[in-house]
This record gives C-alpha cells, structure tokens and sequence, in this order.
C-alpha cells in the first residue's frame, strides 16, 4: 500500500501506480465487495469522531461513499468528491478502500500480507491511536500481516491498547526500531508484552 493516499490516488488513477495500485484498481472495478460490517463501523466511528475534533462544522454524519466508481464524503448528506478533502480525510479514504480490497485477496485462502509506510500522515492523534484497533480487526477477519513503518508513538501507544484489550495477543505483534551507524541500518526487535 506505502503511504496511504498515495496509494488512493494511485489506485483512482490520479498518479502513476506502481504494482499493488494498479492491481488494486483492476480488483475494484472487475468486483464489488463491501466492507466487513465491523471494520467499516469502525472505520466509521474514527471517522466521525475524527470530524468531531478538527473540524467548526458539526455534523450529524459523516460516511464514505462510492459514486460513478470513486470515493466520496458524505456530510450530513452533502457529498464532497475525494479530491477536494483534506490530505487526512484522503488516508482515511484509502483504509476505507483496503477494507474494500481485502475480502477478495482472502479469497484465495492464503495470507495477505498488506505494507503500509507511515499511515500517521495528516491524521490527528485520536485517530491514529484507534487504527491499530482497526488493523487489528482485518488481521484476524482476513488472515491478514500488516506491516507498518511508522514515526509515531501514538500509533505504538494504540498497538498497546490492542495488546492490553486482547484484539491481539503480544505474540502476534512484532515491534522493531532501525538502529544504524553511518549508512548502514539494521532492525532490532523491541521485546512486547501484556
């Protein structure tokens, strides 16, 4: 995936796509898969609650939606196309598309393994602390590893909070840092536990 609204725009052929995008974009229009009823209510939730706190406007709902085969906001209603939202709204658009591209990948019956780089790119702290609990969800939903390179310690926080609830035992969640000297960089497992 990389970073997450690159690979929307990527995926809706607003930029060159490297591989995963372009695949991603044959998926989507050669089949129509909703989202898993839970990851999209959560998704939902972050989304709102995201809304709530950035944003002057109040509103009842906020949504995703697909029209003419591209994402849309919905406000209450008032629709908003993908590419006049913000750069935080787009990340959040492009989980909501990997929600859409996972029920086919699991399809084949083997595991997905899904690579996104630095998905704390314009998204307050409140969400980025609730999208571990979503990976989480999708893991287990679709036999799915995530890995995710990222610079923020509230989405490491948000990996605890997941450990702590039990979405995820601390066997299945694998923390590393870079450590380097000169140019040369090498991973360190950092230990995880309850």
């Amino acid at each position: 995936v990389g970073p997450p609204k690159d690979f929307l725009r990527g995926v809706l052929g607003r930029r060159d796509p490297w591989p995963s995008a372009l695949f991603s974009r044959l998926l989507l229009r050669a089949h129509h898969f909703e989202p898993d009823a839970k990851a999209y209510t959560l998704l939902q939730e972050i989304l709102q609650s995201s809304w709530r706190e950035i944003s002057s406007y109040e509103a009842e709902r906020v949504e995703f939606a697909e029209i003419r085969g591209e994402p849309w906001l919905l406000v209450d209603g008032e629709k908003f196309p993908w590419w006049l939202t913000s750069d935080g709204l787009l990340n959040l658009m492009a989980h909501w598309l990997l929600e859409r591209i996972l029920p086919p990948l699991a399809l084949e019956g083997k595991r997905v393994l899904i690579g996104l780089e630095e998905p704390e790119a314009h998204l307050d702290p409140y969400v980025l602390y609730r999208l571990p609990e979503l990976y989480a969800h999708l893991a287990r939903r679709y036999n799915a590893t995530f890995v995710i390179a990222t610079h923020s310690e509230v989405l490491a926080k948000g990996v605890e909070a997941v450990v702590r609830k039990q979405l995820l035992s601390p066997a299945e969640v694998k923390v590393y840092e870079t450590v380097g000297r000169g140019r040369v960089f090498t991973l360190r497992e950092c230990p995880m536990s309850e």
